[in-house]
C-alpha cells in the first residue's frame, strides 16, 4: 500500500469514526479538508458524499457523487450508481434516480439491500406490479423472514385493493423495531405475557384494551372498526392513545374507555382480559374490500365548545386549510408543502374566508397569514383534537394535503379535498382514484407532475370558482 492510499484510508476511517460518535460537524471539516487535499480521490469523494447525505445536506451530497462517478468512468460499481440514486431522490429528482437506481441493479442484480431499497423506490412512484414482483420473486425467497420485506409488501397490495393478503402482511409491522411502540411496556400484564393478545375469540363477559399506533390519522381512521368489534359483544372495550385524542374520543362514545399515559393510577391498576393493536383488527375480522363500510360516518362527536372567530363570518364560503403534516414523519418532504405562500393561487379568490388549520409557529407563516384580509387563523384557539374537529365541524369545506385533517374531516362527514403527492402517496388514497373508499365525502387532487403542486392547486381553484357559480 503507498502513502497515498494509506494516507487516504486513514482519513476516511478518521471521519466515519467522527461522524458514528455523533461529532458531525468535525467530521464534515474534517472530509471538506480531505477533499481539498485530494480533490480528484473517488474514495474520497465517495466518503464525502454519504456523509454529506447523512447530515440531510442533499446538494452538495449530489456533487461530491456526481463528480467521484465521473472520475471513475469506465469503473463505476453498482454502490456507487446506488449511492448517487438515494443522494437524487432525496434532492427530489426522481426520473434521474429511477436511472441511476436501475444501473446499479443492471451491474448488480443480486444485491439484496439494494433490491429491496429500489422495490421501496417502484412502489414510491406507483409502479406497483414491478414492486411485488421483486419482493415475492427474488427478495422473500431469498430470506422469507425479511419483515420489513413483508411490511412493504402489504402496502403494494393494500394500495392495489388486495386486502385479505395485505392485512395479513401488516402485522409483520409488530416484528419490526423501528415500528415497535415502547408503550406497551407501561402495560405489566402484556410485558409478562399474563394476558392474551385477541385472536378473534368471543368477548362475550370479557374486557378488551386497544392501543393506539403510529399516527393520529391512523387512530381516527381504524376506529371505525370498533362498531365491527361490537359484534363481538366485549363487555368493555378500552382504548389507550395520546392525550391530543381522549376528549375526541370520549366525546364520540366510540370507546367505553379512553386512558393515556398521564393516567399512572389506571395504567398500573387496569384490569382487561385481552389487548390487540388498533391496525390489527381489520386482520383478526378477516375485513375484505367489501367490509369497509361507511355507514358509520360520521363517527366523530363535536362538542358543545363555541368558536365566534368563525361563526361570525357567514357571508362568504368558508374554506379551512392545512399544507404539511408532521416533520418527524420521514416522508413529510412528499405529502408537505413547504411552505403556506404555495396555496396564494387559491387565496386570492373573492367571496371565500380561508381558516388556517395548521399549527404553525414560524414568524414567516403568522406573517403571510395576518398580511392577507381573507385568511383567518385558528391554530391559537387548537389544544386538542376535539377543538380540531369542532372547528371543521364549521366550516363548508376543508383543503389539505395529506395529514391526520383529511382523517377527521372524512369521519365527520365533512366535505374535503385532498391535495395528494404522486410520490409515496399513501397506500389508502389507492393508485389513480380520485375518490375514496374510505371517507364518501373527500375528494382527491393529485399531482401531475413529481413535487409539483401547481396542477392539483389550479384544478381546485376551478373547482372553487365553479362552487360560488
Amino acid at each position: 500500500m503507498d502513502k497515498k492510499t494509506n494516507k487516504v484510508k486513514n482519513l476516511i476511517t478518521a471521519c466515519e469514526n467522527l461522524f458514528d460518535s455523533g461529532k458531525v460537524d468535525l467530521a464534515v471539516k474534517k472530509i471538506r479538508l480531505g477533499v481539498s487535499k485530494y480533490p480528484n480521490d473517488p474514495v474520497i469523494l465517495s466518503t464525502a458524499a454519504i456523509i454529506f447525505f447523512k447530515s440531510n445536506k442533499f446538494s452538495i451530497a449530489e456533487n461530491f457523487a456526481k463528480k467521484m462517478i465521473m472520475e471513475k468512468s469506465s469503473n463505476v460499481e453498482s454502490r456507487d450508481y446506488f449511492i448517487y440514486a438515494m443522494i437524487l431522490e432525496k434532492n427530489k429528482k426522481i426520473t434521474l434516480a429511477e436511472k441511476y437506481y436501475r444501473k446499479s441493479i443492471d451491474i448488480n442484480p443480486n444485491s439484496y439491500e439494494q433490491l429491496r431499497h429500489f422495490a421501496n423506490f417502484l412502489l414510491g412512484i406507483g409502479n406497483v406490479q414491478e414492486c411485488k414482483k421483486i419482493l415475492s420473486d427474488t427478495i422473500l425467497k431469498i430470506n422469507k423472514f425479511d419483515y420489513e420485506a413483508k411490511y412493504l409488501l402489504s402496502h403494494a397490495q393494500l394500495i392495489s385493493g388486495e386486502y385479505e393478503e395485505g392485512w395479513k402482511n401488516n402485522e409483520y409491522r409488530l416484528d419490526i423495531s423501528r415500528l415497535k411502540k415502547n408503550h406497551l411496556i407501561k402495560f405489566k400484564k402484556i410485558h409478562d405475557g399474563l394476558v392474551p393478545q385477541w385472536r378473534g375469540e368471543s368477548l362475550k363477559k370479557k374486557i378488551i384494551l386497544i392501543h393506539n399506533e403510529q399516527g393520529i390519522g391512523d387512530d381516527i381512521q381504524f376506529s371505525r372498526y370498533i362498531y365491527c368489534l361490537r359484534s363481538y359483544q366485549p363487555k368493555k372495550i378500552i382504548l389507550f392513545c395520546r392525550p391530543a385524542l381522549e376528549s375526541l374520543f370520549l366525546n364520540s362514545d366510540i370507546y367505553d374507555e379512553v386512558i393515556t399515559e398521564k393516567d399512572k393510577t389506571k395504567l398500573n391498576n387496569l384490569k382487561f382480559d385481552y389487548y390487540s393493536q388498533l391496525m390489527s383488527l381489520p386482520n383478526i375480522m378477516q375485513v375484505n374490500e367489501y367490509d369497509i363500510n361507511t355507514n358509520f360516518i360520521p363517527y366523530l362527536k363535536t362538542s358543545k365548545k363555541e368558536y365566534n372567530q368563525i361563526q361570525n363570518h357567514e357571508k362568504h364560503l368558508k374554506v379551512g386549510f392545512c399544507w404539511k403534516g408532521n416533520p418527524e414523519f420521514d416522508r413529510d418532504y412528499a405529502r408537505s408543502m413547504s411552505s403556506v405562500d404555495e396555496l396564494e393561487l387559491i387565496f386570492n379568490i373573492d367571496n371565500i374566508e380561508f381558516f388556517n388549520l395548521q399549527p404553525d409557529k414560524s414568524s414567516k407563516c403568522e406573517s403571510y397569514i395576518h398580511k392577507k384580509t381573507n385568511l383567518f387563523d385558528c391554530a391559537p384557539f387548537i389544544n386538542d383534537y376535539q377543538d380540531t374537529v369542532n372547528i371543521l365541524s364549521k366550516l363548508d369545506l376543508i383543503i389539505t394535503t395529506d395529514t391526520s385533517i383529511v382523517h377527521a374531516a372524512g369521519a365527520l362527514g365533512k366535505n374535503c379535498w385532498l391535495l395528494l403527492s404522486n410520490f409515496h402517496s399513501d397506500w389508502r388514497w389507492g393508485l389513480d382514484n380520485d375518490e375514496s373508499i374510505w371517507y364518501p365525502t373527500i375528494r382527491i387532487f393529485r399531482q401531475k407532475e413529481y413535487f409539483n403542486w401547481d396542477g392539483p392547486l389550479r384544478e381546485v381553484r376551478k373547482e372553487l370558482e365553479r362552487l360560488l357559480g
